[in-house]
This record gives C-alpha cells, sequence and structure tokens, in this order.
C-alpha cells in the first residue's frame, strides 16, 4: 500500500501540469482581457500594463514563464485587477476564513447525515425513518439561497439570536456553517442508510443477533464500518467541494473566503488569480480522492490499492 501512494503522490504533479496546461490555454482563449474593461485607458498605458504583466509577448513565451513560477517557484504571481495584491496574498488571506467554514460544515454534515442515515435504517419503515429521509429530501432540493436566506431572517433578525452578517467569532460560523453543510447531510444521510440497510439484511448479522448480542452493539460493532463505505466514497468530492467554500454561502452572510475571488477572478479575466484557484482547488480535489482511497482499503479488507 505504501508504494502505491507514494506513485499516486508523484503522479500528483504531472496531474496538476496538465491541468495548468488545460486552464491557461482556455483562459487566454476567452475574448477581450484583463484591462479592456477599463474607463478611457490611453494606448500607450494599456501598452505599459501589458508589458509589466508580459501580456505583450507570445502564448508560448507567457506559458513558459508562468509554469516556471508556479512550480519552481509556487508564485502565481500579481492580481491584475488587485492592485499591490500577489495572488498569494490574497489565497492566504481568503483561503483560512473557508477552511474553518467548510471544517465546521463538512463536521456537522458528517453527524447530523450519518447519525441520521444509521437511525433511519436501524428504524427501518416507521415514522422516524419517514421522516428523516423527508428532511433530508428537502436538504437535496433547497437550494442553498433558500436555506440561508430563511435562517438568516429566522434566527438572526427575528429571534436575534445569532449575528445575521461577517466574521471574526465562533458565532458567525453557524449559520454559513449550517447552510453549506444541510445539503451534504442529507446525502449522507442517504448513502449511510442505504449502506447501513445492505450490511443489516447480511448472515454475519443475523448470526450476531442469534447470539444474543445486543441491538446497538450489533450496530457498533458490526455494521457501522461496512454500512458507512459510501459515505466514504463521497467524502472525497464533498469536501472538497465544502472547504473550498461556496459564493452564495459567502455572498449571504458576506463571509470574507475564496469562493467570492474564484467566481470574480473569471470575470475580471484575473489571469494569476484564476490560475492560482484553480490549482488550489485540484490540488484539494486529488488529494481528498486519495484519502478516501487509503481509508476505503483501511474499512473494507477486500479493497486493493493499485
Amino acid at each position: 500500500m505504501l508504494r502505491t501512494i507514494f506513485l499516486r503522490i508523484l503522479w500528483l504533479f504531472p496531474l496538476l501540469w496538465i491541468i495548468a496546461t488545460l486552464a491557461f490555454f482556455l483562459v487566454r482563449s476567452v475574448k477581450g482581457g484583463p484591462f479592456d474593461a477599463e474607463r478611457a485607458v490611453p494606448p500607450a498605458i494599456k501598452h505599459q500594463l501589458e508589458q509589466r504583466y508580459q501580456l505583450d509577448k507570445p502564448l508560448y513565451i507567457q506559458y513558459w514563464h508562468y509554469m516556471n513560477r508556479i512550480f519552481f517557484h509556487f508564485d502565481f504571481g500579481p492580481s491584475m485587477k488587485y492592485r499591490d495584491w500577489t495572488v498569494n496574498d490574497i489565497i492566504a488571506q481568503s483561503f483560512p476564513v473557508s477552511i474553518s467554514l467548510g471544517s465546521f460544515a463538512l463536521c456537522f454534515a458528517l453527524i447530523f447525515g450519518c447519525s441520521s442515515g444509521v437511525i433511519s435504517a436501524v428504524r427501518q419503515n416507521t415514522w422516524i425513518d419517514y421522516t428523516l429521509m423527508s428532511v433530508a429530501m428537502l436538504g437535496v432540493s433547497i437550494p442553498s439561497f433558500l436555506i440561508g436566506s430563511g435562517l438568516l431572517l429566522y434566527c438572526s433578525l427575528k429571534l436575534q439570536w445569532l449575528p445575521p452578517a461577517g466574521w471574526g467569532t465562533w458565532s458567525h460560523l453557524i449559520l454559513p456553517g449550517i447552510t453549506l453543510g444541510l445539503p451534504y447531510a442529507a446525502y449522507f444521510a442517504r448513502l449511510s442508510r442505504a449502506g447501513m440497510l445492505d450490511i443489516l439484511h447480511q448472515d454475519f448479522v443475523r448470526t450476531a443477533k442469534a447470539k444474543g448480542l445486543k441491538g446497538y452493539w450489533v450496530v457498533i460493532r458490526h455494521t457501522l464500518r461496512g454500512g458507512l463505505l459510501p459515505v466514504v466514497s463521497f467524502l472525497g468530492p464533498a469536501a472538497a467541494g465544502i472547504l473550498t467554500g461556496s459564493l452564495v454561502v459567502e455572498k449571504i452572510f458576506r463571509v470574507p473566503g475564496l469562493g467570492y475571488h474564484f467566481i470574480q477572478s473569471a470575470f475580471n479575466r484575473d489571469y494569476p488569480l484564476v490560475m492560482g484557484t484553480i490549482l488550489l482547488y485540484s490540488s484539494l480535489l486529488i488529494t481528498f480522492n486519495l484519502l478516501v482511497d487509503i481509508a476505503y482499503a483501511f474499512l473494507d479488507p477486500r479493497v486493493k490499492l493499485r
């Protein structure tokens, strides 16, 4: 397994180079430039700006310089829209915010979703099962902006339990964290219920019950490990999606995370910021998928990493 993990880590760099190459040429193929939206920019000033960011050079030279800078110096360069700011500074300032919000949302989704799925499976075809799965269906169906707006109006403006927006204290985490994590909690609930139902009908579970083991002990010792395998499979992309933040949630609750910069950089044609956020998101997605494969092999001995 260690050899496989080492080879997968080595493959990370060629894969990121392919992603960076595709992103570089796709972004540059879009019509318009970062300085086309400026009002009444004289041609001389525009030429100086293009010279500063090396946009006046042939595309293959820009590509070579940029790949050399990001892969050998880990420098994404200066932002073209946020003057006196580098992409590294923007990521260093906003990414920890998205990490904090995403970690809270992921913990909420795992705890609430998996516990709901397990309880629903154990109490199959009862009112508890129907109620929990109905709530999970609502969590999947209702978009985040409605969930966030409803929580904001009720919990903040009406009951005044929590601050409506901003960032700085733990109380600012709760509403955006629940908004961001609730759809994933619904997916976790449905996946864990399906996985638990599959394990609960296995012969070894019936044998354990026939030996006189109590129901909760059968669930903890014999079914949880295999029943949560579908959740583990979904955990990689879910963790990457949550931890990188959400533009809608950050907009509603005015959270200064990286999701806003990711979308805004595309509209601004801010090439360095687009490349920096794409590579960061890609690295997270690849890393989490690798961790999921390792966890899957640990939970199920039948699975072998190759």
